[in-house]
């Protein structure tokens, strides 16, 4: 019947979007684009695995932590659902989109669970972040996945692409020379970055930005400094005791002492 042929064209259509998924030549990439066709699918438990190991490579990447909470929803693990949720708002708070899903989140939690810590600490974060004055709509037709950058949309039928085919994540010293939270950092390290990151107490991780160029006395040589300034919000540190050179010249080497 109708019916039959229409589960048979869905089965054959979502095993292209799969055959297509699994020639992604990026490992990550390619078990988030699975997981999220199976995701689509409500092939929950496979979902969950793909996604948990995108997690497992790139833990700072928001869209995989949202991937896991959908899929942890359909689990009916709301409370595990709702901590992938609350890790999305705290990597990423730039979007009204991560307070949505924490809040949604929280409206999934059976009120029996509502005292559970992992409920608690959902609430007191979400309460930090100022309500918008109007509910939230998406202005796209498909599912708008948190990653690095601007967002990847997911249209029903398709196997969406991103601008970028893999995640590359670069570490570097950071080393605080104000109390506002400025570092200079490796100018290698941050080259191409869509998003930064400080890890600011062992697991804990807060959102910085390119900061104003500080260097005084240098114009056009500042580009050639292999140190850039970059900016954490929220944040006081230490500055260390910078050593104060006399008069800068160019290519004249910067001396910190930490």
């Amino acid at each position: 019947g109708g019916r039959a042929r229409q589960r048979r064209l869905q089965t054959e259509a979502r095993e292209e979007l799969l055959a297509a998924a699994r020639v992604w030549p990026d490992t990550v990439i390619r078990d988030f684009l699975i997981a999220t066709l199976n995701l689509r699918h409500e092939a929950y438990a496979r979902a969950e695995e793909g996604f948990r190991r995108c997690v497992q490579a790139q833990p700072l990447v928001a869209a995989f932590h949202q991937g896991r909470g959908y899929a942890l929803l359909g689990l009916k693990r709301p409370l595990d659902a709702l901590e992938e949720f609350a890790l999305c708002l705290r990597l990423r708070d730039d979007t009204y989109e991560t307070i949505k899903l924490v809040r949604n989140g929280m409206k999934e939690v059976p009120g029996r669970s509502i005292k559970d810590p992992v409920y608690t600490r959902a609430r007191e974060l979400v309460d930090r972040y100022e309500k918008p004055t109007h509910e939230y709509r998406s202005y796209s037709r498909g599912m708008s996945w948190l990653m690095p950058g601007a967002v990847w949309t997911a249209r029903q039928g398709t196997l969406f692409t991103g601008p970028y085919d893999r995640v590359v994540a670069k570490q570097a010293l950071g080393v605080p020379v104000s109390e506002n939270g400025l570092l200079l950092v490796d100018r290698g390290a941050l080259a191409g970055a869509q998003l930064i990151y400080v890890e600011v107490a062992p697991g804990r991780f807060a959102r910085a930005q390119f900061a104003r160029q500080i260097w005084s006395g240098l114009r056009s040589a500042s580009r050639n400094i292999p140190l850039a300034p970059i900016a954490v919000r929220g944040v006081t540190f230490t500055p260390v005791d910078l050593v104060k050179p006399a008069a800068l010249k160019a290519d004249q080497a910067v001396t910190i002492r930490a």
